[in-house]
């Protein structure tokens, strides 16, 4: 049957299939317009509730601290920090970036550097003073590393978040 006898035989039939191609052509450009908002609002309450909810916070990254201390005749030489029981620093998957905080109630500036696990330095060392934050980038997500530091004797408190 071709389309002009289709046409003239059966019109209302045409006819139903004209409103049904409409229908579908409203229909895509209606899921063009709310899947991705929908995706965009997803994403969008993922990251208020990662950033605004503590609990969601420390589960995925949580803050770690330690105690230090240096005892008077090794002041001089690079000592790992421990973490939790591990010395290593593993970075996550959604954060590539620490803030390691010295507490105020520290007993003076510490001096750090991180090193990879063959005891290459992979960020210089720098002078974390007491109350105070440093801002970590760790270009190397695969990479595990560790943090060292050399201070004068006493206890030091740091804060990795």
């Amino acid at each position: 049957m071709s389309i002009d006898q289709l046409l003239k035989e059966e019109p209302e039939m045409v006819e139903e299939m004209g409103k049904e191609q409409r229908l579908n052509r409203k229909r895509k450009i209606a899921l063009r317009i709310i899947v991705p908002a929908f995706i965009a609002v997803l994403g969008l309450s993922l990251y208020l509730l990662y950033h605004n909810t503590e609990t969601v916070n420390q589960t995925i990254s949580p803050d770690q601290s330690t105690v230090l201390t240096v005892s008077q005749h090794a002041s001089a030489r690079w000592h790992t920090a421990s973490w939790n029981g591990s010395s290593l620093i593993r970075p996550s998957l959604l954060k590539s970036s620490y803030v390691l905080t010295n507490d105020d109630g520290s007993q003076g500036d510490i001096e750090i550097r991180l090193v990879n696990l063959n005891g290459k330095t992979v960020q210089a060392p720098f002078i974390l003073k007491a109350g105070k934050s440093h801002k970590v980038i760790l270009t190397n997500r695969n990479q595990q590393f560790k943090l060292q530091f050399k201070a004068r004797s006493g206890q030091y408190i740091i804060n990795l978040q």
